[in-house]
């Protein structure tokens, strides 16, 4: 019994201490940095929270990227649907935004993102996404295709405050939910 509450005791104390590596671990959103630079083909916006999307627009719209992929959309959601948060060129948002329609998760965005960067020959991607999801999308994007290049381009989300945790006990259940996610899937890095 000893041996058993023992090994209990370490995995809690190891997932505790790796819960507070990985939310010290989070990168401060690119608003709260210096701006960014243009160093990529292109930029790629795992859909969730809006802001998510509107960072992503903001960025295309300064003539970052070749073009902008919108992954994680509703099949039911179409150009005239985001054209309204468009402020940019018309032509560039005709031209040079696209949609993607069959990702349905992080797995689902990585795959979308790697075939999409396939075909159109780009090798650099601006990757945006929530704060608190950013390692995980590069995870699994990584994992996925580790010969792309990623910049990291996290925006801020309403999980977490200026202070750099939580807002409120359901910050800190997306959080955990998050980590568990997180560690599941760099354990499979570690055994796949």
């Amino acid at each position: 019994m000893k041996l058993v509450t023992g090994t209990l005791a370490i995995l809690v104390a190891a997932f505790a201490a790796g819960f507070a590596a990985f939310i010290a671990a989070i990168p401060a959103p690119v608003s709260t940095q210096a701006p960014a630079r243009h160093t990529e083909d292109a930029i790629v916006v795992f859909t969730g929270e809006a802001n998510r999307l509107l960072a992503a627009m903001a960025e295309f719209e300064t003539g970052k990227g070749q073009r902008l992929l919108i992954s994680g959309v509703h099949p039911k959601t179409g150009h005239a649907d985001i054209r309204p948060h468009w402020m940019g060129d018309a032509h560039r948002f005709a031209c040079c935004i696209d949609l993607g329609m069959q990702a349905k998760s992080t797995v689902g965005n990585a795959n979308e993102l790697s075939a999409w960067a396939g075909r159109h020959g780009f090798s650099t991607v601006r990757l945006v996404t929530s704060d608190y999801h950013m390692p995980r999308a590069l995870l699994e994007t990584r994992k996925k295709d580790p010969a792309l290049r990623l910049i990291a381009h996290p925006v801020p989300s309403s999980v977490i405050g200026p202070n750099g945790i939580p807002t409120d006990i359901q910050g800190w259940r997306v959080l955990v939910g998050e980590y568990a996610k997180f560690l599941w899937v760099w354990l499979g890095t570690l055994v796949g």
